[in-house]
């Protein structure tokens, strides 16, 4: 079967036809997430970080909470370019600009320089920002902001990516800390996380194409619900527990990262599905910026990560009675 344009033209991909090609992008797209997705090894690097600098908690994840949030903010702008300047173009400069920042990371000697030389991972075209500020409020779908169902899928992935990211940027760290488990150990143990976060995003995507969205919403907060009653009560020595737990929390994170993608696009007009997605994942920014600061905020105030679990589980039942309410599709 061949896949035609609205031209009538054939469409191929790297030289085949499209319904052949278009399974290469499965790789292509593997390897770009591998680059990117790097930065989930972060907790790893942050006790060495601390110790080596003489800083907080909360300045050991600073570089971390920047490049998520980065991440998110040039999105909606990359959303709004991708159908003018294509995706090729977009994909080839994005990657420089974080091998650039990845390559400059490595001549970093504190955490400030360790900031500003770690990139937004994304792409934003050189321009004044008041002209494109008021393009891009110009050519975004109005009735997307004028959705129920828009903030509900709003609020749900902000808990979702909040819980999530907070928990990657702790995993190592935790481990060290609560459970007393050897650095090389714990290191180890993000691998075996990483394998749950990969494997829940196609697991989730079918789900929420077979059931009501709201219902694998529901689901995932309930699984945060366990890994946060996991965790504190965790004791110096339940390995188990942590691993578990953990597997859970980046289970669930994979969970919001497949399933924002195809609720937006299910919900909304799909002629219209990178500009929606790119304010939809704004949540992301949201989630990353204020899970992870108040995160190391709380580690160092506290003395311990386990005080961290509490809003967490709290933000989990909020985020059940939103889903039950709010993420229903609404007709325009």
């Amino acid at each position: 079967m061949n896949i035609i344009n609205n031209h009538g033209t054939k469409i191929n991909i790297l030289g085949i036809p499209a319904d052949r090609g278009r399974w290469l992008l499965i790789p292509l797209g593997m390897t770009i997430l591998l680059c990117l997705g790097s930065v989930y090894s972060w907790s790893i690097f942050r006790t060495p970080l601390e110790k080596e600098l003489g800083i907080s908690a909360s300045a050991s994840l600073l570089p971390f909470t920047f490049i998520l949030v980065f991440y998110a903010a040039v999105m909606p702008i990359a959303g709004f370019y991708i159908p003018r300047i294509g995706t090729r173009l977009m994909t080839a400069v994005g990657g420089m600009i974080v091998g650039l920042g990845y390559i400059l990371s490595s001549f970093a000697t504190n955490v400030t320089t360790l900031v500003m030389k770690l990139p937004p991972q994304g792409w934003h075209p050189r321009q004044n920002m008041a002209n494109s500020t008021s393009i891009l409020a110009s050519s975004y779908p109005k009735n997307l902001l004028r959705s129920r169902s828009f903030y509900g899928l709003w609020i749900c992935y902000v808990i979702g990516t909040l819980v999530g990211l907070s928990a990657i940027g702790i995993s190592s760290t935790v481990g060290e800390e609560i459970i007393n488990i050897d650095p090389t150990v714990a290191a180890s143990s993000v691998s075996l996380f990483a394998l749950f976060n990969g494997v829940s995003r196609p697991l989730f995507g079918w789900l929420v194409d077979r059931f009501k969205p709201h219902y694998i919403a529901i689901l995932s907060y309930v699984l945060i619900l366990i890994a946060c009653i996991l965790m504190v009560n965790a004791q110096t020595g339940q390995v188990g527990n942590y691993l578990i737990a953990f597997c859970l929390f980046w289970f669930c994170l994979g969970g919001w990262l497949a399933m924002a993608p195809t609720i937006t696009l299910g919900f909304f007009n799909p002629e219209q599905y990178a500009q929606n997605y790119g304010i939809v994942f704004t949540a992301y920014g949201v989630g990353a910026l204020i899970g992870t600061l108040a995160t190391g905020r709380i580690r160092d105030l506290f003395g311990t990560y386990t005080y961290v679990f509490y809003p967490m589980a709290f933000l989990a039942m909020i985020g059940i009675i939103v889903a039950c309410f709010l993420l229903k599709k609404e007709r325009f």
